[in-house]
């Protein structure tokens, strides 16, 4: 039954969408962060869904290795936020795909191979370059492969 006044329109969803999110940390103590693509001046940490069936850990590592290229034997676990966070989105961008908000566990890791690169070309469609810095700021553009 649809609510009076809703006849011929969709339905808003009600879910939050399952997500996580990594907080990527250089030897120096820099935090990675993406400028997203179409969105100038607009940065973002890895993150992204979990698919169907798929474990907060291992959309972890499959989210990093689509963003940046980095493999999880590149990185030490150095913890996961012991709660789910939540937040919701606009109204005008919650859809059927995107729910009502998103529930977020953040991992947090150090990059240990000094040989690793960061490679923002591999998610081309969200991410346009990378950039790292003290926690507190973002201090200077990389291009792909610089951090």
């Amino acid at each position: 039954m649809r609510m009076p006044g809703t006849e011929g329109r969709e339905p808003r969803s009600q879910f939050f969408r399952a997500n996580v999110g990594v907080v990527v940390l250089n030897v120096e103590g820099e935090v990675l962060a993406l400028e997203r693509e179409g969105y100038a001046g607009s940065w973002q940490l890895p993150q992204g869904g979990l698919e169907v069936g798929e474990e907060p850990a291992d959309a972890a590592r499959r989210e990093l290795g689509e963003e940046t290229g980095l493999r999880w034997d590149q990185l030490q676990l150095l913890g996961e936020y012991p709660e789910w966070l939540a937040y919701e989105l606009d109204e005008d961008m919650r859809g059927p795909d995107t729910g009502r908000g998103r529930v977020q566990i953040w991992f947090y890791v150090r990059l240990v191979d000094p040989a690793a690169g960061i490679d923002v070309r591999c998610a081309p469609s969200c991410m346009a370059s990378g950039s790292a810095g003290p926690s507190s700021r973002i201090d200077h553009t990389g291009s792909p492969g610089a951090w």
